[in-house]
């Protein structure tokens, strides 16, 4: 009956110790956390690069759970290949921001589960930030390029918003989480990333 009892507490001390080391990370990881630029995609013509902030928002309840926010800051850089109208390739920038949302759960003391809703990712496009090289072209060409942005802006946003949405919904769990001050550490894959707190 000793034994018993002594393997019902040692148990039961175990479980305390799982559910309190969840909560320390729950608690730690809330907040705003930014990461450095990262490239996302890159051919001969283009790359694609973006920064990243993730919001964890724990929830009211003493679950170590909660909301997950995502925003992208991205940029586009390449060349388009000239038409009948340009005779050489152009130099072509733009930006976009791109936002997600989902769900994250504590599942141990180093490992958080995580769920984003595919269709939350939207990604917004200005056509009038869309920029090139205008030094190169002639006043009709200009006037051309000027007409091409808002499809120019369109086509960037399907891309952008398949890219993201393929690559949020791969992702389901972070491991190796650590919170060391205002740095939070975490793998994904084999890849590991270093985001900074934010507003503190």
């Amino acid at each position: 009956m000793k034994k018993f009892l002594t393997g019902v507490v040692a148990v039961a001390t175990l479980f305390l110790i799982s559910c309190e080391s969840k909560t320390k990370l729950a608690d730690d990881i809330a907040g705003t956390w930014s990461g450095t630029p990262e490239r996302l995609d890159s051919t001969d013509d283009e790359t694609i690069t973006s920064v990243e902030t993730i919001s964890f928002i724990k929830d009211q309840s003493e679950k170590p759970a909660g909301e997950l926010i995502i925003q992208s800051m991205i940029s586009v850089t390449g060349a388009v290949q000239p038409d009948s109208m340009l005779v050489q390739p152009y130099a072509l920038s733009e930006a976009a921001v791109a936002t997600a949302q989902g769900s994250w759960t504590v599942v141990d003391d180093d490992e958080i589960s995580i769920s984003i809703d595919p269709q939350s990712v939207k990604v917004s496009i200005d056509p009038d930030a869309v920029s090139y090289n205008d030094n190169v072209f002639t006043d009709a060409q200009k006037a051309m390029l000027d007409s091409i942005r808002p499809s120019v802006a369109a086509d960037l946003q399907s891309k952008i918003t398949k890219y993201l949405t393929d690559r949020f919904v791969s992702v389901n769990h972070l491991d190796d989480v650590k919170v060391k001050g205002n740095l939070l550490k975490f793998e994904i894959g084999r890849k590991h990333f270093v985001l900074s707190k934010q507003g503190d």
